[in-house]
């Protein structure tokens, strides 16, 4: 085999195992949230500061793929919780909205209300139809298991976002409209 072919031949072998390590960080985090048995820090969090640093990062991905990234952040998103497990909830709904949006924006909003703080991801992505609204925070599930290898993902995301959120004493509304967009929301 030539120099070229194995190239291409390793590296999809690297790109393979580098799904597979992903997957089985997830499947495990999940397990533990899922048990009670992952440890949730406790400490004063800013998710209107997360929210600022969580756009910064998508941004270039996000600009690279043609998307717009807007945010909508009031100040004094104070929560108490583990910013880690909170950073991981906001990057998993924008690797979704990444993932699902081909055209226009994906937008981060923090609204505080009342002592509470709703940490939303809207985008203008292709929607999920209305029978697979109630399923998609299953583990595993996926709207068209046809479009894996086209958009990867293993259908964790978003039960992990649901079990770190449940953990956190709070709950996740999603709406979508096919070909509109979805809209997540985390209080």
């Amino acid at each position: 085999m030539d120099a070229a072919t194995r190239h291409t031949f390793l590296q999809v072998a690297h790109d393979e195992a580098g799904r597979l390590a992903h997957l089985a960080r997830d499947l495990e985090t999940l397990t533990k949230l899922e048990a009670g048995r992952l440890v949730m820090e406790r400490e004063l969090v800013d998710l209107s500061l997360v929210a600022v640093d969580l756009a910064r990062r998508v941004i270039p991905r996000a600009e690279a793929a043609g998307l717009e990234v807007l945010t909508d952040i009031e100040p004094g998103g104070e929560v108490i919780g583990d910013r880690m497990r909170l950073e991981q909830v906001g990057m998993n709904l924008l690797e979704n909205s990444l993932r699902y949006t081909r055209t226009g924006s994906i937008t981060i909003r923090i609204r505080t209300d009342d002592g509470s703080v709703t940490l939303s991801v809207i985008d203008t992505g292709i929607g999920i139809p209305p029978a697979d609204l109630e399923k998609v925070s299953e583990r595993f599930y996926r709207v068209d298991s046809s479009r894996t290898r086209a958009t990867g993902g293993s259908g964790l995301g978003l039960a992990i976002v649901g079990r770190i959120v449940q953990r956190h004493g709070g709950r996740i509304e999603i709406e979508s409209a096919l070909d509109e967009g979805t809209t997540v929301s985390v209080w």
